[in-house]
C-alpha cells in the first residue's frame, strides 16, 4: 500500500514530462474519483471525451490508476497490458489488483468456478467483455479483435479466480 501511495504522489511529476502529457486527463479523473463528495458536475469535462463516452455507452464502470484508453495503469503498462478485470466484490472493472487495493475500501472476492460464465474481463483494445472461461482459454489473444494480451497475467490468476 505504501508503494502505491508513493506512486500516486509522483503522478503530477510524471505528467509534467511532455512525453506523458496525454495521460494528464487520466490522472485528473483518477483524482476526482477518489473524492466521495463529488457531484455530477465535477465530471462534465469528461462527458465529451470519446474514451469516457465509450465506457459509458458500453455500461461498464472502470476505475483505477488508468493511464490510457486501453486500460493500462500505472502498475502494468506494457504493450500487452490491455485488459481490465471486473472484481466480484464490487462489480467494477480495474486494470489490476493493485489499482483495486489502492482505490477500493474493501477486500477482494475471488470469482468461483461456478461463475466463470460471467462477463468479467474487458479488452481495452476493442472494449468487448469476455467471460472468465473465454479469457482463460484465450491463449493471451482477445477472441474478438485478436489483440495480444499479457500472458504473464496468469501469474496473478489466483488473486482473481478460483483456479
Amino acid at each position: 500500500m505504501q508503494k502505491n501511495r508513493l506512486i500516486y504522489v509522483f503522478q503530477p511529476n510524471v505528467v509534467k514530462n511532455k512525453r506523458n502529457q496525454k495521460y494528464a486527463q487520466w490522472f485528473e479523473f483518477a483524482q476526482k474519483t477518489r473524492n466521495p463528495e463529488n457531484k455530477a458536475s465535477d465530471f462534465e469535462p469528461y462527458i465529451h471525451n470519446s474514451i469516457f463516452s465509450d465506457m459509458k455507452q458500453n455500461h461498464f464502470l472502470l476505475k483505477g490508476q488508468i493511464i490510457d484508453n486501453e486500460t493500462r495503469c500505472v502498475h502494468y503498462h506494457s504493450n500487452l497490458d490491455v485488459i481490465a478485470i471486473k472484481f466480484k466484490c464490487c462489480d467494477t472493472y480495474y486494470p489490476c489488483f493493485s489499482c483495486h487495493e489502492v482505490e477500493a475500501n474493501h477486500p477482494t472476492k475471488i470469482w468461483q468456478k461456478a461463475d466463470f460464465d460471467q462477463l468479467a474481463i474487458l479488452c481495452g483494445v476493442c472494449k468487448q467483455e469476455l467471460t472468465i472461461h473465454q479469457y482463460l482459454a484465450s491463449d493471451a489473444i482477445c477472441p474478438f479483435c485478436q489483440a495480444k494480451l499479457n500472458p504473464k497475467c496468469a501469474n496473478h490468476y489466483q488473486l482473481y479466480f478460483d483456479v
